[in-house]
């Protein structure tokens, strides 16, 4: 296995024992596979509280185990690597003042759905989420339980939002978070 495949299992298997308690590999399908780690609930349990850097089935879609489309919101993961420029590490400019956001009240970051995801693409969750052509990050979609901003854009039945200051801003009217100072 490659250095940074056996990392990122290290990773979803660690995680996963914060997250849930002792995990047993039987209950995981694939660590090599970061979009689809976890089977059943837990998959909703590890969306919900964004503390994996994947996106399990469940946040593909924007569902609430409850059957309420929720927002999703998808950020690349922290740290990560360019091979454009090796050895080096990196976060990236437009998800930092999101994940300072969603970190200053974890209980409201779990009302919706994150998803993190690695910097190369093909980014596999966010086609599913969107198409093959919106894949720059940060990316809020926008979940059916309130209603659509005017200014989102429309994708089919699917709206989404990439600014940052927007989504910041979104957070705050959909969510509650605290706003950002003029």
């Amino acid at each position: 296995m490659a250095p940074q495949a056996e990392r990122l299992r290290r990773h979803f298997y660690w995680s996963a024992k914060k997250c849930f308690g002792p995990v047993r590999r039987a209950q995981c399908r694939s660590f090599a596979d970061p979009l689809r780690a976890f089977d059943g609930p837990q998959a909703v349990a590890t969306v919900r509280e964004g503390r994996l850097a994947g996106i399990g089935a469940v946040g593909v879609h924007g569902h609430s185990p409850r059957g309420r489309q929720r927002d999703l919101l998808i950020l690349l993961e922290p740290g990560f690597t360019d091979t454009k420029h090796p050895g080096e590490v990196f976060i990236c400019p437009d998800g930092a003042p999101i994940e300072g956001l969603l970190a200053t009240d974890p209980a409201r970051a779990a009302r919706l759905d994150i998803g993190r995801v690695p910097f190369e693409r093909p980014r596999r969750a966010v086609i599913e989420a969107l198409s093959e052509a919106h894949q720059s990050l940060p990316v809020l979609v926008i979940g059916g339980d309130l209603p659509a901003p005017s200014d989102a854009v429309r994708l089919g039945e699917t709206r989404f939002v990439t600014d940052t200051r927007r989504i910041l801003a979104l957070l705050a009217e959909r969510h509650g978070f605290a706003k950002v100072h003029d």
